[in-house]
């Protein structure tokens, strides 16, 4: 299948190089190492067949011929010969059989892939694997010796069959440093890794390009050999026919010469025989003549046939060629396209890969620790009476841990539930008091400045100067203190749901705000994408969100980003109260930053706010100082004003949290049903084990 003309392309610039041939066969026809022979190359040749073996002696008698198969089994074995189908597997030998072919049982030795190399020094340049399935073998033969041979060529389908087989020893091959570089329809071309630049010069099998002939003995010149062997029987006919007429032509002249004595009344005779024999003479080469012109004739006939058969076989080899080069350039600008997708892709899988890694480290962890205790659990085995009664004592302290375990859940509940109704009175007070305040502060802003004296009282304030600063503090401080009892809640709920988050895959859909709010860094905002947008995040998207969380950002922040961005208005999350809990965190947000504006813009006005002036109604200045004062008057009321939304909106954030402590107390309650039913379930388990035991 021309794999001299793909080897020769690759290594003709080396210099009387060596290689191995195993399934060597015939010397001459079909030789893969033959070209290479006259050349200069010596090298080593495996065959089996005593027949073929005995030729390679022969005709190669400066190589090693090596009469054995090559396996990783002991010999001798079996093997089965059949021409150039010969093969040792039992398998291949049947399908022969059902085929109609009969082939000879013999027994040969084996050989390993190890020993042949120990045999021949030097680098080698090609190793060729020819052995109707039992390739396997012979790979597996090649344990530890080093030896790397810069080009292997493996024969990987079935014995006259297109079904291919590297599917069963590839990994055998690969796994040696060795790259594929080409599949030409019968057999795989490998070079190894210290070579890579021999690649490239066989990645096309045998075209026009590579200069080469093939002779009357290879598979495609088969009708035209025919052809010729029919002209050179037909010349053979013609000859023996010569021979014949040459013959008959000598028996006439001896029986002419034999009349010749007879005398004159023989003469008459003679010449009348003399004429018969001109006359057959020249019937004899007139016969000969056009003979030699109906055979060269034929002979040309059948020349030219051979030429454009030739031109024809020439053209299509050029044509499969072209065809070939421009799918390998369509492939290769494929692979360009997926090799930058494939970049980008790397960088995700990178990362995927190291926290497989880390999570790999735990599982073998896991996994020393399973097989320590399995080791245990063998010695107990081995003392059935003694281990069922650890088992009893380990079951009593199981149900006493458990017991344990469950009351404190129930203390812990009480725990919770009494601060949940402490949190709620000390609300219900707050609330209260905000009520009054809201009330005093919408009547103070129509009232005189005299109102804020009486809001200073009502919260035992000593200065009427700073009742509205003292209430935007106390509004500020406030906030932190009740919603303290809701932010513990949610940690611990938190701190529930953050051994399960380990085992989740972020690249699923969220069923909840908390489990969604559940994941970190970069699992957040692959999770988030998914939920929000239906898709996975991009490298550029993925790298923006994970550095905003890197910095501190909220994780509400970046869902609100995402949720109000033009891709999300046309996908539905699918999560109930997802938009609201947004909004109210937007509120709370602006909420807080307008807080602090305000505190700001409070301390500057104190700063810089100068002694008042007395108003002298004798001075021509008294109408411009009114009106200033007026002015002054006017600012303060828009800012009291600003002051008596804040306090509303604190009044809301407080309502917000006296839900969050609500929600947080049913979720509490329902981790200790879920303890409950563990501890159940945990002891079922426990009671079942004993009772297999």
């Amino acid at each position: 299948n021309f794999e001299d003309v793909v080897l020769w392309r690759a290594l003709k610039e080396t210099e009387n190089g060596r290689y191995i041939d195993i399934g060597a066969q015939h010397p001459v026809i079909d030789s893969v190492s033959f070209a290479f022979y006259g050349t200069g190359w010596r090298g080593v040749h495996v065959e089996p067949v005593p027949e073929y073996a005995s030729m390679l002696r022969q005709t190669r008698r400066d190589e090693l011929i090596i009469e054995a198969a090559v396996s990783d089994a002991p010999g001798p074995i079996r093997f089965y010969e059949l021409g150039g189908l010969s093969s040792g597997s039992r398998e291949i030998a049947d399908l022969h059989r059902r085929s109609g072919h009969q082939p000879r049982e013999i027994i040969v030795a084996t050989v390993t892939l190890d020993g042949i190399f120990e045999s021949i020094e030097g680098p080698i340049h090609w190793l060729k694997i020819d052995v109707e399935g039992m390739e396997l073998e012979v790979l597996r033969s090649w344990r530890k010796n080093a030896a790397r041979p810069w080009v292997v060529i493996i024969e990987s389908t079935k014995p006259n069959s297109e079904e291919q087989t590297q599917h069963l020893w590839i990994e055998e091959i690969l796994s040696r440093g060795y790259q594929e570089a080409l599949f030409d329809g019968l057999n795989r071309y490998f070079v190894h890794q210290s070579h890579a630049e021999l690649r490239e010069r066989l990645t096309l099998p045998a075209n026009v390009f590579d200069d080469f002939h093939v002779t009357l003995q290879h598979f495609c010149t088969r009708p035209l050999a025919e052809q010729l062997n029919h002209v050179r029987q037909c010349l053979t006919d013609e000859q023996q026919r010569t021979a014949e007429l040459q013959a008959k032509i000598l028996a006439t002249e001896n029986a002419l010469q034999k009349a010749h004595g007879d005398g004159t009344a023989a003469a008459k005779h003679l010449g009348d025989v003399e004429r018969e024999h001109r006359i057959a003479i020249e019937a004899v080469w007139q016969d000969r003549e056009h003979a030699m012109h109906r055979i060269y004739k034929e002979w040309r006939e059948a020349e030219d046939k051979l030429r454009r058969e030739a031109y024809e076989l020439e053209q299509l080899v050029r044509r499969e060629a072209a065809e070939r080069d421009n799918r390998v350039r369509a492939e290769l600008s494929e692979a360009e396209a997926a090799a930058a997708a494939a970049n980008s892709e790397r960088a995700r899988l990178e990362e995927r890969s190291r926290e497989l890694e880390e999570r790999l480290a735990g599982a073998e962890e896991s996994v020393r620790s399973s097989t320590q205790l399995l080791a245990a659990s063998d010695a107990r085995l081995r003392q059935v009476q003694s281990a069922l009664l650890e088992r009893e004592r380990e079951l009593e302290r199981s149900t006493a841990q458990t017991s344990s375990a469950l009351a404190a859940a129930e203390r812990e509940r009480d725990g919770l539930q009494l601060r949940l109704k402490q949190a709620q009175s000390e609300m219900a007070a707050l609330h209260s008091a905000y009520e009054t305040a809201d009330l005093l502060i919408r009547r103070a802003a129509l009232e005189s400045a005299g109102a804020w004296t009486r809001v200073g009282a009502l919260f035992r304030l000593t200065r009427a100067g700073s009742t509205r600063e003292s209430i935007v503090r106390w509004a500020t401080s406030a906030r932190p203190k009740i919603c303290a009892g809701a932010e513990d809640l949610l940690e611990t709920e938190s701190q529930m749901q953050s051994d399960k988050t380990a085992k989740r895959n972020p690249y699923l859909r969220a069923n909840s705000l908390d489990e969604l709010l559940s994941w970190s860094d970069l699992d957040f905002v692959r999770c988030a994408y998914v939920t929000l947008l239906g898709r996975q995040p991009d490298p550029v998207g993925e790298n923006y969100y994970s550095n905003r969380l890197r910095r501190g950002e909220p994780k509400m922040d970046v869902l609100w980003q995402i949720r109000h961005s033009r891709e999300a208005a046309a996908h539905d999350p699918g999560i109930a109260g997802l938009d609201r809990a947004l909004r109210r965190r937007r509120v709370r947000t602006s909420f807080s930053r307008a807080l602090r504006s305000l505190r700001d813009r409070r301390k500057e006005r104190i700063n810089d706010n100068a002694p008042p002036v007395a108003i002298d109604k004798s001075s021509s200045e008294q109408p411009r100082n009114n009106a200033d004062h007026i002015r002054e008057l006017a600012r303060q009321r828009e800012a009291l004003t600003t002051e008596v939304e804040i306090l509303r909106g604190v009044v809301d954030g407080l309502a917000h949290a006296v839900r969050g402590i609500a929600n947080a107390q049913v979720r509490q309650e329902q981790r200790i049903s879920d303890m409950q039913s563990q501890g159940r379930a945990v002891t079922r388990r426990k009671s079942m084990t004993l009772a297999k035991q």
